[in-house]
Protein backbone atom coordinates (compact mmCIF):
# COMPACT_ATOMS: atom_id res chain seq x y z
CA UNK A 1 0.00 0.00 0.00
CA UNK A 2 2.79 2.41 0.90
CA UNK A 3 4.64 1.53 -2.34
CA UNK A 4 1.48 2.31 -4.33
CA UNK A 5 1.11 5.67 -2.57
CA UNK A 6 4.78 6.54 -3.22
CA UNK A 7 4.44 5.50 -6.88
CA UNK A 8 1.30 7.65 -7.31
CA UNK A 9 2.99 10.61 -5.60
CA UNK A 10 6.09 10.33 -7.80
CA UNK A 11 3.93 10.00 -10.90
CA UNK A 12 1.91 13.09 -9.91
CA UNK A 13 5.06 15.10 -9.19
CA UNK A 14 6.58 14.10 -12.52
CA UNK A 15 3.46 14.95 -14.52
CA UNK A 16 2.78 18.26 -12.75
CA UNK A 17 5.60 19.88 -14.73
CA UNK A 18 3.88 19.04 -17.99
CA UNK A 19 0.74 20.48 -19.45
CA UNK A 20 -1.42 17.88 -21.12
CA UNK A 21 -0.09 18.87 -24.52
CA UNK A 22 3.52 18.47 -23.38
CA UNK A 23 3.10 14.72 -23.16
CA UNK A 24 3.85 13.98 -26.77
CA UNK A 25 3.50 17.20 -28.75
CA UNK A 26 5.43 20.37 -29.34
CA UNK A 27 3.86 22.69 -26.73
CA UNK A 28 5.62 23.49 -23.46
CA UNK A 29 4.94 25.67 -20.43
CA UNK A 30 8.05 24.65 -18.49
CA UNK A 31 11.39 25.97 -19.71
CA UNK A 32 13.46 23.22 -18.08
CA UNK A 33 11.42 20.49 -19.74
CA UNK A 34 11.51 22.28 -23.09
CA UNK A 35 15.31 22.48 -22.91
CA UNK A 36 15.46 18.68 -22.79
CA UNK A 37 14.22 18.52 -26.39
CA UNK A 38 14.81 21.95 -27.95
CA UNK A 39 14.32 20.80 -31.56
CA UNK A 40 10.73 19.74 -30.76
CA UNK A 41 9.60 23.01 -29.16
CA UNK A 42 7.17 24.88 -31.40
CA UNK A 43 4.95 26.51 -28.77
CA UNK A 44 6.33 27.94 -25.54
CA UNK A 45 4.05 29.52 -22.96
CA UNK A 46 5.95 31.18 -20.12
CA UNK A 47 3.14 33.50 -19.10
CA UNK A 48 2.92 34.41 -15.39
CA UNK A 49 6.32 32.94 -14.51
CA UNK A 50 7.56 36.08 -12.65
CA UNK A 51 10.36 36.53 -15.17
CA UNK A 52 12.35 39.75 -14.83
CA UNK A 53 14.49 39.15 -17.90
CA UNK A 54 13.95 37.65 -21.32
CA UNK A 55 15.24 34.04 -20.98
CA UNK A 56 18.20 33.59 -23.35
CA UNK A 57 17.58 29.83 -23.32
CA UNK A 58 14.67 30.51 -25.68
CA UNK A 59 17.13 31.02 -28.53
CA UNK A 60 17.88 27.29 -28.46
CA UNK A 61 14.39 26.63 -29.82
CA UNK A 62 15.12 27.08 -33.51
CA UNK A 63 11.68 25.78 -34.60
CA UNK A 64 9.66 28.00 -32.27
CA UNK A 65 6.41 29.25 -33.84
CA UNK A 66 4.51 30.69 -30.86
CA UNK A 67 6.02 32.41 -27.84
CA UNK A 68 4.04 33.77 -24.91
CA UNK A 69 5.96 35.78 -22.31
CA UNK A 70 2.98 37.81 -21.14
CA UNK A 71 2.27 38.84 -17.55
CA UNK A 72 5.86 38.90 -16.39
CA UNK A 73 8.18 41.79 -15.41
CA UNK A 74 10.46 41.77 -18.44
CA UNK A 75 12.00 45.19 -19.13
CA UNK A 76 13.85 44.60 -22.39
CA UNK A 77 13.96 42.35 -25.43
CA UNK A 78 17.43 41.28 -26.62
CA UNK A 79 18.52 41.86 -30.20
CA UNK A 80 18.88 38.08 -30.56
CA UNK A 81 15.07 37.96 -30.91
CA UNK A 82 15.73 38.14 -34.65
CA UNK A 83 17.06 34.55 -34.55
CA UNK A 84 13.54 33.17 -34.05
CA UNK A 85 12.78 33.31 -37.76
CA UNK A 86 9.91 30.77 -37.66
CA UNK A 87 7.99 32.73 -35.04
CA UNK A 88 4.39 33.42 -36.14
CA UNK A 89 2.94 34.63 -32.82
CA UNK A 90 4.67 36.66 -30.12
CA UNK A 91 2.95 37.82 -26.94
CA UNK A 92 4.96 40.22 -24.78
CA UNK A 93 1.95 41.93 -23.19
CA UNK A 94 1.73 42.97 -19.56
CA UNK A 95 5.44 43.50 -19.01
CA UNK A 96 7.56 46.63 -18.48
CA UNK A 97 9.19 46.86 -21.91
CA UNK A 98 10.21 50.38 -22.94
CA UNK A 99 12.11 49.72 -26.14
CA UNK A 100 12.20 47.05 -28.85
CA UNK A 101 15.39 46.28 -30.79
CA UNK A 102 15.58 46.89 -34.55
CA UNK A 103 16.30 43.15 -34.94
CA UNK A 104 12.67 42.37 -34.12
CA UNK A 105 12.00 43.17 -37.78
CA UNK A 106 13.80 39.94 -38.72
CA UNK A 107 10.73 38.01 -37.55
CA UNK A 108 9.41 38.01 -41.11
CA UNK A 109 6.92 35.19 -40.50
CA UNK A 110 5.18 37.01 -37.66
CA UNK A 111 1.38 37.13 -38.08
CA UNK A 112 0.33 38.14 -34.58
CA UNK A 113 2.21 40.52 -32.27
CA UNK A 114 0.82 41.43 -28.85
CA UNK A 115 2.60 44.25 -27.04
CA UNK A 116 -0.26 45.67 -24.98
CA UNK A 117 0.26 47.08 -21.50
CA UNK A 118 3.95 47.88 -21.66
CA UNK A 119 5.87 51.16 -21.45
CA UNK A 120 6.71 51.58 -25.15
CA UNK A 121 7.30 55.17 -26.29
CA UNK A 122 8.20 54.31 -29.87
CA UNK A 123 8.44 51.43 -32.32
CA UNK A 124 11.46 50.62 -34.48
CA UNK A 125 11.23 51.37 -38.20
CA UNK A 126 11.94 47.68 -38.81
CA UNK A 127 8.23 47.03 -38.12
CA UNK A 128 7.84 47.60 -41.86
CA UNK A 129 9.48 44.20 -42.40
CA UNK A 130 6.47 42.40 -40.88
CA UNK A 131 4.97 41.75 -44.30
CA UNK A 132 2.83 38.84 -42.99
CA UNK A 133 1.61 40.63 -39.86
CA UNK A 134 -2.19 40.50 -39.55
CA UNK A 135 -2.80 41.51 -35.93
CA UNK A 136 -0.93 44.09 -33.85
CA UNK A 137 -1.91 44.91 -30.27
CA UNK A 138 -0.34 48.08 -28.88
CA UNK A 139 -3.05 48.62 -26.27
CA UNK A 140 -2.12 50.82 -23.26
CA UNK A 141 1.38 51.99 -24.17
CA UNK A 142 2.93 55.47 -24.22
CA UNK A 143 3.01 55.83 -28.00
CA UNK A 144 2.10 59.06 -29.75
CA UNK A 145 2.83 58.00 -33.33
CA UNK A 146 3.86 55.07 -35.49
CA UNK A 147 6.82 54.90 -37.88
CA UNK A 148 5.90 56.02 -41.42
CA UNK A 149 7.48 52.79 -42.66
CA UNK A 150 4.51 50.86 -41.24
CA UNK A 151 2.46 51.96 -44.24
CA UNK A 152 3.93 48.93 -46.02
CA UNK A 153 2.03 46.52 -43.74
CA UNK A 154 -0.47 45.53 -46.41
CA UNK A 155 -1.65 42.38 -44.57
CA UNK A 156 -2.36 44.13 -41.27
CA UNK A 157 -6.07 43.60 -40.59
CA UNK A 158 -6.42 44.76 -36.97
CA UNK A 159 -4.49 47.30 -34.92
CA UNK A 160 -5.46 47.87 -31.29
CA UNK A 161 -4.39 51.26 -29.95
CA UNK A 162 -6.93 51.65 -27.17
CA UNK A 163 -5.91 53.34 -23.94
CA UNK A 164 -3.23 55.35 -25.68
CA UNK A 165 -3.66 59.08 -25.20
CA UNK A 166 -3.83 60.68 -28.63
CA UNK A 167 -5.46 63.73 -30.05
CA UNK A 168 -7.70 63.58 -33.09
CA UNK A 169 -4.89 64.67 -35.43
CA UNK A 170 -2.59 61.86 -34.27
CA UNK A 171 -5.35 59.29 -34.74
CA UNK A 172 -6.14 60.57 -38.24
CA UNK A 173 -2.47 60.38 -39.19
CA UNK A 174 -2.36 56.69 -38.16
CA UNK A 175 -5.59 55.96 -40.03
CA UNK A 176 -4.11 57.59 -43.12
CA UNK A 177 -0.93 55.52 -42.67
CA UNK A 178 -2.93 52.25 -42.59
CA UNK A 179 -6.13 52.89 -44.57
CA UNK A 180 -7.11 49.21 -45.01
CA UNK A 181 -6.60 48.30 -41.36
CA UNK A 182 -9.32 48.25 -38.72
CA UNK A 183 -7.90 50.43 -35.95
CA UNK A 184 -9.31 50.58 -32.45
CA UNK A 185 -8.68 53.86 -30.63
CA UNK A 186 -9.93 55.21 -27.34
CA UNK A 187 -11.68 58.57 -27.48
CA UNK A 188 -9.28 61.29 -28.59
CA UNK A 189 -7.99 63.71 -26.00
CA UNK A 190 -7.21 67.41 -25.86
CA UNK A 191 -3.52 66.66 -25.55
CA UNK A 192 -0.31 67.09 -27.49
Amino acid sequence: MIKLFIFQFVLFAFNSGYSQSEQGTDEFSNLALALQQPENVKILNLSKKKLKEFPFEIFQFKNLEKLNLSKNKITSVPKEIGQLVFLEELDLSNNKIELLPMEIGKLINLKKLILGKNDLFSLPTSFSDFTKLEYLDLWSNNLSELPESMSSLSNLKILDMRLIQMNKSQQEKIQHLLPKTIIYFSQSCNCN
